[in-house]
């Protein structure tokens, strides 16, 4: 290692609380703060949610009544996809109002 990175492990050694931390452990720490880092980040549930209400419209519109207009057909949809509303209260995906 360079001085200059042995310097910069020094400096960041200071600033630990724990003394006397040693720099194999120190850099070994470093190495493990940057890998935490640049390890991807896990998807959202709201992708998972988001993906799951478009598979559930998918087959809704495969169960429509096709005798109903394009709003009811809409309408019905949406009125399935929130549910009743005595669930809605008790959803944790749904912000409160």
């Amino acid at each position: 290692m360079s001085d200059k990175l042995l310097a910069m492990v020094d400096a960041w050694i200071s600033t630990q609380k724990e003394r006397g931390l040693s720099r194999p452990e120190a850099i070994r720490r470093l190495v493990e703060i940057a890998l935490f880092k640049a390890a991807p980040k896990r998807a959202k549930k709201s992708t998972s949610s988001s993906k799951s209400a478009q598979l559930a419209g998918d087959q809704l519109d495969r169960m429509s009544d096709r005798a109903a207009t394009a709003a009811e057909q809409e309408t019905r949809k949406r009125r399935l996809l929130r549910g009743p509303s005595e669930f809605r209260e008790v959803r944790k995906d749904r912000n409160k109002r």
